[in-house]
Order: structure tokens, then sequence, then C-alpha cells
């Protein structure tokens, strides 16, 4: 992982409330590719947070999985 998208990471984790985030995801455990969790999104100013996890990308279509991704995060009990 890049320099940057850790230190994004790091960020988004504190301005949500990096310890009850945490624990949140703890809870939820690994997300498969393509997959998709909800947490609370208790300190930013949002109802819900969507986790997303792509794939480890080698080139090719990104629609295969692209597509799953946003199906899975609008179609109940996701959408909320």
């Amino acid at each position: 992982m890049e320099v940057r998208d850790e230190l994004l990471r790091v960020t988004k984790y504190e301005a949500a409330g990096k310890e009850q985030l945490l624990a949140e995801r703890k809870k939820i455990g690994d997300i498969p590719a393509g997959g998709i969790a909800v947490t609370p999104s208790f300190c930013l100013n949002a109802k819900y947070i969507i986790h997303t996890v792509g794939p480890d990308w080698h080139g090719g279509s990104s629609k295969a999985w692209g597509g799953s991704m946003i199906s899975e995060a609008i179609t109940p009990p996701f959408f909320v």
C-alpha cells in the first residue's frame, strides 16, 4: 500500500471516531473482494459508512467487479 493511501485511510478513521469504527470493523471481519459492509458513521456527518473492497486487479476490464459492488450497495438490506 502506498504511503498516501495509508495516510488517507488513517485520516478517515480518525475523523469518524477511530476506536468506535475499529471496534465495529473488527466485528465484521474480512470483507471479500467485490463485497461491501456497512457501519454507523459515528462522528462523520452521515448515517453510514459503506466499506468496499476491490479485487487485486492485474489489467483487463474493471466492469466485472465494479458493477457487483454498486449492485450490492443499493440492494436491501444495505440500502437504508
